[in-house]
């Protein structure tokens, strides 16, 4: 993985744009792949993907038709079929980062509130660094192109919310390196981006 968003990024930089328009595949294959290697009974993974999945696309059709949960935004052409202004790779995304960033904390010796609190803090990290990417390369859009504060208040409550389905339901017997990894190599994969 780490190979393949490298050499995007090398690709784009030699002037090879296709590559940002790949976005959406290479996010279902890094989503498809992290809950394959999640260690959480099949059955528990497929309800739990579908409910993180489906809360993500709730609070995110929510929010951008009315501007009340994150703030005033759009969505761009670029990630795809949309359900009421919303890509439905949006939900996907959010079952992407907080299922990697729980599996970041369930390497640690955290109680399981404290692992929930420090993987939402988590999915806002990287929020910051996904904000710049998606504003740069047209993903979607802010009005006046600020970024309200609520919005990462809202990554903070929504990634905590699906984050708890994972700590009670998942049944997880050992943390996943695989779906570890995901966070920190996007995170770089879009700094890089932005510096080319």
């Amino acid at each position: 993985v780490a190979f393949f968003l490298l050499a995007g990024v090398v690709q784009y930089a030699l002037g090879l744009t296709y590559v940002i328009n790949l976005t959406p595949i290479v996010i279902g294959i890094l989503t498809a792949l992290t809950v394959w290697f999640w260690d959480a009974p099949a059955k528990n993974r497929v309800y739990l993907a579908i409910t993180a999945i489906a809360i993500g696309m709730i609070v995110e059709i929510i929010g951008v038709n009315s501007g009340l949960i994150f703030g005033n935004y759009s969505y761009g052409p670029l990630l795809g079929l949309k359900i009421f202004g919303v890509p439905l790779l949006i939900g996907i995304t959010w079952l992407l980062v907080t299922l990697s960033a729980w599996q970041i904390v369930s390497f640690s010796n955290l109680g399981k509130f404290a692992k929930i609190i420090v993987a939402s803090g988590l999915v806002v990290m990287f929020d910051l660094v996904l904000e710049q990417f998606a504003t740069a390369y047209s993903l979607w859009a802010w009005q006046d192109a600020v970024i309200p504060l609520k919005n990462y208040i809202t990554w903070f409550v929504v990634g905590a919310v699906i984050v708890t389905f994972y700590a009670y339901f998942a049944k997880q017997k050992v943390p996943s390196i695989f779906g570890a990894a995901m966070l920190p190599l996007m995170a770089l994969f879009f700094w890089l981006m932005l510096i080319v």
